[in-house]
């Protein structure tokens, strides 16, 4: 019987990002790919499961903007890109005609 596939909270990513920082020193915060950043989840205890889900390209971007917080970066043009990017403070709405 296979076990149900773990589905990470927002919270979560608060307890992770400092975790694969502490396992991961030397990793690039600015150029780590959404496939490697999934994996790197799983090198965490806990999160380790065969059945973890990989990550949507939303809840993937907050975990890079958290990680590039916690790594000391100051937030310089990628990390604003990031966050632009998650918080779109000019969201498209669509007005009718009249």
């Amino acid at each position: 019987m296979m076990s149900e596939a773990k589905k990470l909270t927002w919270s979560d990513y608060f307890d992770l990002a400092p975790a694969i920082l502490s396992i991961n020193p030397d990793i690039d915060v600015h150029t780590i790919d959404d496939d490697e950043l999934a994996l790197l989840v799983r090198t965490i205890p806990n999160f380790d499961d065969e059945n973890f889900l990989p990550q949507n390209d939303e809840l993937l971007k907050r975990l890079r903007w958290l990680l590039i917080d916690q790594a000391g970066d100051d937030h310089d043009d990628v990390s604003l890109t990031i966050l632009s990017e998650i918080y779109d403070p000019y969201p498209q709405t669509n007005k009718g005609d009249g």
